[in-house]
């Protein structure tokens, strides 16, 4: 199975490739806000200013509410444009004799694999994008 699911995206890479790039933009940016928000709130904390930290938790989760929301609704799109251009061949599969069910496992599985690649690959990228979102 886990032969199948990485076959698949290996051989479907050019049309995997964008959704993987969206994912680790989104990841990324949704990453540094939360991180920006938390140091924004411990600088103020620090500094012991009451009104700086509830103005930065107001402020900060808006910003990070909004950059997530964003991420999701462009990978969410990403991902069923990348699923609807390869309906074909999953529709082989079923004419192939592969349960319905297992398709749509073996498709979740390979969501969850490229979600796992693409956080792996934002985490270094969100602290960059924490340092540009507080400078």
């Amino acid at each position: 199975m886990i032969r199948l699911v990485l076959s698949d995206i290996r051989l479907q890479a050019s049309m995997w490739w964008w959704t993987l790039l969206c994912a680790t933009v989104g990841a990324a940016c949704s990453a540094g806000s939360a991180i920006a928000m938390f140091t924004a709130v411990s600088a103020a904390r620090a500094a012991g200013d009451a009104r700086m930290v509830s103005a930065s938790i107001a402020l900060g989760g808006n910003i990070v509410f909004f950059t997530v929301l964003a991420a999701v609704g462009v990978v969410a799109s990403a991902v069923g444009l990348t699923l609807t251009t390869q309906r074909r061949e999953h529709a082989l599969w079923v004419i192939l004799g592969i349960p319905r069910h297992r398709v749509r496992f073996i498709l979740r599985t390979e969501m969850v694999v490229l979600g796992a690649v693409a956080g792996a690959l934002a985490a270094p990228l969100a602290l960059l994008v924490a340092g540009v979102a507080l400078a």
